[in-house]
């Protein structure tokens, strides 16, 4: 195949260099960083443990959390199915891929609005949204069986120019203005303002982020030779994000007059290489048309705002401004409201406490849903303990389950930072004791221990347990199974006091560990 940038001289190099090394001082660029790049480096496993990350990653940022929740809620994802209200029930239901894909999405375009350069940012990524859905709509008539690594793809195909104009705004006016000025195409800006070529930042950055080898070549610009051979299913989604951005482009800056000779420019260069028709580049165009504002207000971009919103009217032959942006929270099932900001500290309590309560409604549904179809018990297990997670807002929740030899309760997974070290030292063994674990488990009681410490119930507290976690306060909902100990669902928070369940919570709570105990029944 024809692609430019194969590799970079000496000079590039260390130009490129210089550009990371600035982006670093970007305070947000670190941070960033950080995030994405805990989210890549999650891969898909034959066990549920990557999912269970996953999760957690996800977590561990209410925003991402509210944020994911409304994506997979909308109609773009939920296709006239119940309610999702748990990460967890979103990676059974669309994918561990789809759920990590949309995260990350979500972590890029969370800094678009007030930045320095807001507008060229949502220009900018608006335009990859219709690249990306032009792509899921051809991925199957291109032979490319992943559509929504397509997606993706397209997606971040333009990611050098989205982090030059989030981290170095003075560098992305420079190149802006020069292609103005001196009449150059943006390759040859960039090269004279930072030494290197855009999808050689962007390439490194995505390396530097972790993304697949897939999404981080596909960033490479085609020559100007037509394609006319493709040869790995890698090489076809490359070339598949290729022609979707021309496609995109060709709407973002051309008259809808000249729609036939345009889009056959593209199908001549890029088409013939992944076997596609003509008829099949129109018919992608026009569903990623009929859907980018649907999409554009799941994402919560604000699609209005862009030059490309009045292109799409025109090229769909509307007249009058449509309602593209949405109500931001239109999508969210009425049981998950946003957090509201406290107006006094017993407001604040009021509020946590309904919020506690809602998240709790919506994860039993969430739960019951699950359980009267197909479903992996880890994954149900799961979904109960995040949805204690959310509400009970814990430091760490932590499932035990019986082992193989019956002789213990063993940590299993959980949600909270370093969850797993916890569990491997989470250990209950069975039989005659007078811990509160072990008589939790053998008279099936639930327990609130306030604080570890004190003195009426500091000699029940086993040593391996304060070894193995500093909390002062835990709560106990064991899982017992025809008189049988099959479980343990254990919270924690560092200090005294600071897990406190009212009563209507407290019956909430039972109610999901009473689901677990259902699941683990119809498993047994």
């Amino acid at each position: 195949m024809d692609v430019q940038g194969a590799s970079l001289s000496a000079t590039e190099r260390v130009a490129l260099a210089r550009v990371l090394d600035r982006l670093q001082l970007d305070a947000d660029f670190p941070a960033a960083s950080c995030a994405i790049g805990a989210i890549n480096r999650i891969t898909e496993s034959v066990d549920t443990e990557s999912n269970t990350m996953l999760a957690n990653a996800v977590l561990e940022d209410v925003a991402l959390t509210h944020k994911i929740l409304r994506v997979v809620n909308s109609a773009t994802f939920r296709h006239g199915g119940p309610a999702v209200s748990t990460v967890s029930r979103a990676v059974m239901i669309l994918g561990f891929e789809s759920v990590r894909n949309i995260a990350v999405a979500l972590l890029l375009i969370d800094n678009l609005q007030d930045r320095a350069q807001a507008d060229a940012l949502r220009e900018n990524f608006a335009c990859a949204l219709l690249a990306g859905l032009v792509a899921r709509s051809l991925a199957p008539a291109a032979g490319v069986r992943r559509g929504e690594e397509s997606f993706v793809c397209a997606l971040f195909h333009d990611l050098g120019r989205m982090v030059t104009l989030l981290h170095l705004p003075d560098d992305a006016r420079a190149i802006a203005q020069r292609v103005a000025s001196d009449q150059v195409p943006e390759a040859v800006a960039a090269r004279v303002v930072l030494g290197v070529p855009l999808e050689a930042v962007g390439m490194e950055v995505a390396k530097h982020w972790g993304f697949p080898e897939t999404i981080t070549r596909s960033q490479r610009r085609f020559g100007p030779n037509p394609v006319f051979h493709v040869g790995t299913p890698s090489d076809r989604v490359h070339l598949l994000t290729a022609l979707s951005h021309g496609l995109a482009d060709v709407v973002a800056t051309g008259a809808p007059k000249d729609r036939r000779s345009l889009v056959k420019g593209l199908m001549e260069h890029y088409g013939h290489g992944l076997g596609l028709a003509e008829p099949a580049l129109h018919a992608a165009l026009d569903d990623a048309l009929g859907r980018i504002r649907e999409w554009a207000a799941t994402f919560e971009l604000q699609l209005h705002r862009t030059a490309l919103s009045r292109q799409i009217l025109a090229w769909v032959g509307e007249q009058a401004p449509g309602q593209e942006g949405g109500a931001a929270g239109s999508t969210l099932p009425d049981a998950l409201p946003e957090p509201e900001l406290p107006t006094s500290p017993a407001a604040d309590a009021t509020a946590k406490a309904a919020q506690a309560v809602a998240v709790l409604t919506a994860g039993i549904q969430d739960v019951s849903n699950a359980l009267t179809g197909d479903y992996r018990l880890n994954d149900l297990l799961r979904m109960i303990l995040e949805t204690m997670y959310r509400s009970l807002g814990p430091r760490r929740v932590l499932l035990g389950v019986r082992d193989v030899q019956g002789d213990a309760i063993q940590g299993r997974f959980g949600f909270g930072p370093e969850v797993q070290t916890l569990a491997r030292s989470f250990r209950i063994p069975l039989g005659a004791g007078q811990d509160v674990f072990r008589l939790v488990l053998a008279r099936g009681v639930d327990l609130l221990v306030k604080d570890a410490d004190a003195p009426e119930i500091r000699d029940r507290v086993p040593a391996w347990f304060r070894e193995a976690t500093p909390a002062r306060t835990f709560v106990l909902f064991p899982i017992v199974v025809k008189d049988r100990p099959m479980g343990l669902i254990y919270a924690e928070h560092d200090r005294p006091g600071d897990l406190v369940i009212p009563e209507q919570q407290l019956n909430l709570l039972r109610t999901l560990r009473n689901q677990a105990v259902l699941a683990i029944r119809q498993g047994v």
